[in-house]
């Protein structure tokens, strides 16, 4: 058992390494991300499933969020992620920052409750985010530029979100095996 101060009676036992929390360098992992942001805008502008297209960043900053070993450290490159978003966007500067920030807070908060190595858990997670994330965008867009059918709207948010949880656990694998790279000192 554990004594008062932390310390374990038990035969120590070593974390294993692909579950333990990992420290990641923010401008490394901002590095994969904006590779990721490039093909997202260029390749990925072709590729849609009814009319919904994947939203890497947002899985990326879902990552960071679940995967870096300080809390704030996942929210803040979140938070940069969005902002790179928002410069790829014609909506306002910091909306996508905001979103993925409140997204980042409430994955680090829940993070210890959930399963985040399964990879359904990492596609109901990026669904749920990128499902939120695109229904505030496109409420605001509805109400501000109008003239988005709601069928087309509803259509074209819950086929992105599908489409980007079904990438969620292929992205999330690929950063974990690029550990070495993502590291400080990889």
């Amino acid at each position: 058992g554990r004594h008062a101060c932390g310390e374990s009676s038990g035969p120590r036992v070593r974390a294993d390494p692909e579950t333990e929390m990992t420290r990641y360098s923010s401008v490394r992992l901002l590095l994969a991300a904006l590779v990721a942001f490039a093909f997202e805008l260029t390749m990925a502008e072709r590729v849609s499933l009814l009319g919904g297209r994947p939203e890497l960043l947002l899985t990326f900053a879902c990552f960071a969020a679940l995967f870096c070993a300080h809390p704030n450290q996942g929210i803040a490159v979140a938070w940069i992620l969005g902002l790179a978003k928002d410069l790829g966007s014609a909506l306002p500067l910091g909306m996508h920052a905001m979103l993925f920030g409140l997204i980042a807070w409430t994955l680090v908060q829940l993070r210890q409750l959930v399963f985040r190595e399964h990879p359904l858990m990492q596609c109901a997670i990026v669904f749920a985010s990128v499902l939120a994330t695109d229904l505030v965008v496109a409420t605001f867009v509805c109400i501000f530029t109008g003239g988005i059918p709601i069928g087309v709207l509803a259509l074209r948010t819950v086929a992105g979100a599908l489409f980007s949880a079904a990438l969620a656990p292929v992205v999330m694998w690929l950063l974990l095996r690029w550990r070495s790279f993502l590291k400080p000192n990889g």
